[in-house]
């Protein structure tokens, strides 16, 4: 219930919001690589955000800078909270108060416009400096505790990164056929 309070005053049922979240969210998680890569020696990172719509399923992938524990749970599972405000991201990326990195994402709301996708989220993701991800975990609506496991990305080329699969509700598959979005 908290998830329609929250979503239908900001975004009606419009599917094309939850992808312009979750693909703001992809191209910020691409920025901070590019800067990680490039402080640790590596200039010729490139980002990549690759979306999907396959069979009734939406798919968007990333190969940024992932989550780790305390992003997962303290930020994109937590609705309005916002992980480029908190201390950890400021003294990576905002040394002297001012953001080395470009933002698109604002609110945190980023998993609940998901919903307005389909109604079961799952979520691939490895953190930059992580050695493990967090696979295979997904929750929905009525999801209670998260069953979170911990296992390597499973992407040929590059493991960090994030995944997430939404299988479309009939209504938004509708407003993603091929004559109104390619």
């Amino acid at each position: 219930e908290i998830v329609k309070l929250m979503m239908e005053p900001l975004y009606g049922d419009d599917p094309t919001y939850g992808v312009r979240e979750l693909l703001q969210n992809a191209v910020d998680a691409c920025l901070e690589r590019e800067k990680w890569e490039k402080d640790h020696g590596n200039p010729n990172y490139k980002g990549l955000v690759d979306i999907r719509i396959e069979n009734g399923v939406f798919t968007i992938t990333d190969n940024g800078m992932g989550m780790n524990e305390d992003v997962l749970l303290n930020y994109y599972l937590s609705a309005g909270s916002s992980y480029r405000s908190s201390d950890t991201w400021m003294a990576a990326n905002a040394p002297d108060g001012k953001s080395q990195v470009a933002r698109t994402g604002k609110f945190g709301v980023g998993f609940l416009a998901a919903f307005l996708l389909g109604d079961k989220i799952e979520v691939h993701t490895q953190h930059r400096e992580d050695n493990q991800g967090y696979s295979q975990f997904s929750f929905d609506k009525d999801s209670k505790p998260l069953d979170i496991k911990r296992e390597r990305r499973n992407t040929p080329d590059d493991p960090f990164g994030t995944t997430i699969t939404i299988q479309l509700h009939k209504d938004a598959h509708r407003g993603f056929h091929p004559i109104n979005y390619n």
